[in-house]
């Protein structure tokens, strides 16, 4: 037996062990060398005859195949019913089965010489000592040879009596000891981009360095993030390829955020507050505080390469990666290229890295970013924020001369100005981290001054987006797109004003007007929306609260048009979705009045 934890390369090492010993021993003359070695995973098996079938299938490739074994029970059925042949008289549909395929059966003692694997002994199905006395039958009346690969600790946990049974039929157990630089070794050469391939084995140190440090030895993933690696790598223009120190640093953070992430220690979504623990510990130093204890945070002292408090990549950007696995070039591309290692750095980003800056430099970066945001040069939103927490964390260190409260007035100020200006009007949904965006953790998140200019920023950007739905330069409203393509309407008031309160601007009576001159079917996918998808998320119930008043009226219209329509179907059908409203006003009422949400029914 050989036994080992999950992911200490077992599958790996008897892999190699085949490979190396097949190619001793086959020559060019011998064209019709076979392996000496059966494999089998025991991975979900939950009969023994699927064993059967699975060394079947290597001892007789064509005869194993599914379309073999699809013909002869084809044909055999074929025989019993139509040919009406008198066999199997008296027996079982089990028997005749058993009957059918018995001659197959006889292929399975054709195992002279050869050396069965067996694998995933704790991931089998059947009781132990069912699985281990078929093995045995191989060793005790055919005189082979059987490895069993394993995890022991696992098999011990579910039955007491293994220990009883393997001394009985185990002749010698070996632990597998993990052997990452021959596995690293293996796993570059699975690499198929050449020159990914040549970056990783230039790179083995870094990465040795951080699997060794997550503590978890677990190959499968080292291995899964070298694949993983390849794509993302593929997505990389070539400008940012050729620059070694950006490469080590990218790489880095992708080997830690894969490897938490597939040891189940945290989701894509965590990544946007890696960037703030830094963050975090400074401002809790400063006020002669311990930082507070956090899985983000354990992260970030394990791995003693993080001692940025930028991941490079936007957190979005990652976690398009590893949720979904997409890689998009140009949101890569813009991160990188906004990274301390380009030019095209804009002037707060360089001021955000103002630890690194001389006197003269600091002073140019602070200059040019107050006269950008003076004269509206800076309007994206985060940025905004970037700059408004950046000012306040100066002003604290005594680095710039207006304090916190005269910032957070500047800052509504010119947020009002802007937001004047309509260059947020449009239909984009636009999302605000609340720790990080660009890769980069606010300076001074956190504080009450920050959180300040949020609340504010969210608002201006909300109210952008109502004066967008109500201009006609910008497209029909919402309620026209109702009442002449009810689906459209639906998705734009998911993924446009998910938390805006765009119903609270519109007429309840001309809502209902178009709701109710739809099909039954649309009537009811518009109040599942209502009740189901728009007032049920955490996040953004409490940004819609305005849009109480105009729910409790359209639900107030349902029921008066539901009693005219009395004993009808129809009457039913809107009784039913002034119920559903009335699901989403208490849902509102809850929060309002004491701040928890309730799910949907």
């Amino acid at each position: 037996m050989l036994d080992g934890n999950w992911g200490c390369g077992k599958t790996w090492f008897i892999g190699r062990f085949q490979e190396e010993y097949d190619k001793s021993r086959f020559t060019a003359k011998d064209e019709k060398y076979e392996s000496k070695f059966l494999y089998v995973s025991l991975y979900g098996v939950t009969a023994l005859s699927e064993i059967d079938y699975k060394i079947f299938q290597q001892l007789h490739p064509v005869l194993g195949s599914k379309g073999a074994q699809f013909f002869t029970k084809v044909a055999s059925s074929f025989l019993r019913t139509s040919f009406e042949i008198p066999f199997g008289i008296g027996k079982t549909q089990a028997e005749l089965n058993e009957d059918v395929m018995g001659d197959f059966t006889k292929y399975l003692t054709n195992t002279e010489n050869r050396v069965l694997i067996f694998d995933d002994l704790e991931r089998c199905d059947l009781p132990i000592n069912d699985v281990l006395g078929y093995m045995n039958t191989f060793v005790e009346q055919q005189e082979l040879k059987v490895i069993i690969v394993a995890n022991e600790s696992e098999i011990q946990k579910t039955d007491s009596r293994y220990k009883i049974i393997k001394e009985k039929v185990i002749g010698q157990t070996f632990k597998v000891s993990l052997d990452s630089d021959s596995a690293f070794r293996d796993f570059v050469n699975e690499v198929k981009n050449d020159e990914a391939q040549r970056f990783l084995e230039s790179q083995k140190e870094k990465i040795l360095s951080v699997f060794e440090s997550s503590g978890y030895k677990n190959l499968r993933h080292l291995r899964h993030s070298f694949l993983d690696f390849e794509r993302f790598y593929n997505s990389i223009e070539k400008r940012f390829l050729d620059v070694p120190d950006l490469m080590e640093e990218l790489l880095g953070w992708f080997l830690i955020f894969s490897t938490e992430i597939k040891s189940g220690h945290m989701s894509p979504s965590d990544i946007g507050n890696i960037a703030s623990v830094k963050t975090d510990e400074i401002r809790a130093r400063l006020s002669g505080k311990e930082p507070e204890p956090s899985s983000n945070r354990n992260i970030v002292e394990k791995y003693k390469l993080l001692t940025s408090r930028n991941t490079l990549l936007s957190p979005e950007v990652w976690e398009d990666f590893f949720e979904k696995g997409i890689a998009f070039p140009l949101r890569i591309s813009e991160s990188l290229g906004k990274s301390k290692y380009f030019q095209d750095q804009p002037e707060w980003m360089k001021l955000w890295y103002y630890h690194f800056l001389t006197d003269e430099e600091f002073e140019d970066a602070k200059t040019n970013v107050l006269n950008q945001l003076k004269n509206k040069q800076i309007t994206i939103p985060e940025e905004i924020l970037h700059v408004c927490s950046l000012l306040l964390d100066l002003s604290r260190k005594g680095l710039y001369e207006r304090g916190v409260v005269e910032i957070v007035k500047d800052g509504k100020e010119i947020i009002e100005e802007i937001r004047k200006t309509k260059v947020w009007n449009n239909p984009t949904k636009i999302r605000i981290e609340q720790r990080a965006s660009s890769g980069l953790a606010y300076a001074d998140w956190g504080s009450s001054e920050f959180r300040e200019i949020y609340s504010f920023l969210n608002q201006k950007l909300a109210q952008a987006h109502i004066d967008s739905a109500n201009d006609p330069q910008a497209g029909k409203p919402p309620v026209e797109i109702l009442a002449t393509d009810p689906d459209k309407f639906i998705t734009i008031m998911r993924d446009n004003y998910e938390n805006v309160p765009v119903l609270s601007q519109i007429s309840p009576e001309d809502f209902f007007e178009s709701f109710i001159n739809l099909s039954p079917e649309n009537q009811q996918n518009v109040s599942s929306h209502l009740n189901k998808g728009r007032y049920c998320h955490p996040e953004t119930i409490k940004e819609l609260m305005s849009e109480l008043d105009f729910l409790e009226k359209f639900k107030r219209l349902l029921q008066k048009k539901a009693e005219e329509k009395e004993g009808k179907l129809s009457g039913w059908q809107l009784n039913l979705q002034s119920e559903w409203i009335e699901d989403a006003v208490g849902r509102l009422k809850n929060v309002q009045t004491s701040g928890t949400q309730m799910t949907s029914k």
